[in-house]
């Protein structure tokens, strides 16, 4: 395994820890923030329901959250792809050149007569 390889494995485990960690904190912040406001809720007012009703409603929030991101890293994922594909569908010719398009070929020195490789 070269060196390239082992940081496109690290590359990928750290992007895979960053979104579990991001969607475990943006179901578990709604959650505890509207318990507390419930408890809180409960305490000055009375209100029994208070800590039920925002503990249900940090979880609709919570689960939307997961939703909206998961959501969004399969959008990436799948744009990340299609590029992917396009590239090496379109990618066919590789280096080679056209005739008289001013670029250099590969064999640097060479007069450009033709398609090189």
């Amino acid at each position: 395994m070269g060196r390239r390889d082992r940081r496109n494995d690290w590359t990928g485990t750290g992007k895979g820890i960053s979104l579990i960690l991001q969607l475990g904190l943006s179901v578990l912040v709604p959650v505890f923030l509207c318990l507390a406001l419930g408890i809180w809720l409960q305490n000055q007012f009375s209100a029994g329901w208070a800590p039920v009703a925002l503990l249900l409603l940090g979880l609709l929030a919570g689960g939307r959250n997961a939703y909206v991101l998961a959501q969004n890293y399969l959008r990436t994922e799948e744009a990340r792809s299609r590029r992917k594909k396009e590239k090496e569908q379109f990618d066919l010719f590789g280096d080679w050149e056209i005739p008289g398009s001013g670029k250099e070929t590969l064999s640097e020195g060479k007069e450009n007569s033709g398609y090189e490789r």
